[in-house]
């Protein structure tokens, strides 16, 4: 593990056609127990932002606990949820207030549960629980413990949760030498759909890291707040702007 990282955090990647994140910039500890930030409309010129964000760590494990997403009439829209039990995930879970629903997943020795409530209907689905099984702003941290290797130009096969489909896909990391946000100073990772149809609905997502891997200063691509106007369910891609 990389000592003494340094990230943004993102309540990320809830679902497949919403396998992106939002763009991230400024920098916080991860010992750090309380941080606030504002997200606003990607390639919008409005300054005005379109959420207010809050974490809340597991100090302990200097993982992530809560996030709280907030309108701009400061009530609250959508939040997720992260239990561990023995320094290990146990739970994962997200509400968004906006559009009524609920999801959660829960690892047990049998495997995953994924159970989602839309609109008052509860559907549910297990699954075999295979290697590298990450849900929300798991992502972050599994950049962090494996930057050596993908430093290298490693592939890593991740399994990914979108609890709205009651499954998880494959998707691969790997250094993108390609990007023009690479510079002197500044390395980018690539998430990519491991499956063509799955990258129909996917784009890449693109983490913009230090060269010694110990900062992420964006993260480029979909939030996890929906949108509703008047009925009708959208994507938001977001710049998130993150404080101390």
């Amino acid at each position: 593990m990389i000592s003494k990282f340094k990230i943004i955090l993102i309540a990320v990647i809830c679902a497949v056609i919403q396998l992106s994140c939002p763009i991230l910039s400024s920098d916080f500890t991860i010992t750090s127990s309380d941080m606030k930030g504002t997200l606003y409309r990607l390639n919008s010129e409005s300054t005005t932002p379109e959420f207010y964000w809050k974490l809340k760590m597991n100090n302990e494990l200097k993982e992530p606990a809560q996030t709280y997403y907030y309108d701009a009439q400061k009530k609250i829209h959508t939040e997720e949820t992260l239990v561990y039990e023995k320094g290990k995930l146990k739970e994962y879970s997200y509400i968004r207030h906006n559009i009524n629903e609920q999801a959660m997943v829960t690892i047990t020795d049998d495997g995953l549960l994924f159970t989602r409530t839309f609109n008052g209907q509860i559907k549910t689905s297990t699954k075999e629980y295979r290697k590298n099984y990450l849900f929300g702003p798991q992502i972050v941290t599994f950049i962090r413990d494996n930057f050596k290797a993908l430093e290298k130009g490693t592939s890593i096969e991740i399994n990914y949760g979108a609890l709205n489909r009651l499954n998880a896909y494959r998707f691969i990391l790997k250094r993108d030498r390609s990007h023009p946000l690479n510079s002197k100073d500044k390395l980018i990772i690539k998430m990519d759909a491991d499956s063509f149809i799955v990258r129909q609905f996917a784009d890449p997502i693109y983490f913009v890291l230090n060269k010694n891997g110990t900062k992420i200063h964006r993260i480029i691509g979909r939030a996890l707040p929906a949108s509703n106007i008047n009925g009708k369910i959208g994507v938001i891609d977001s710049d998130f702007k993150i404080r101390d």
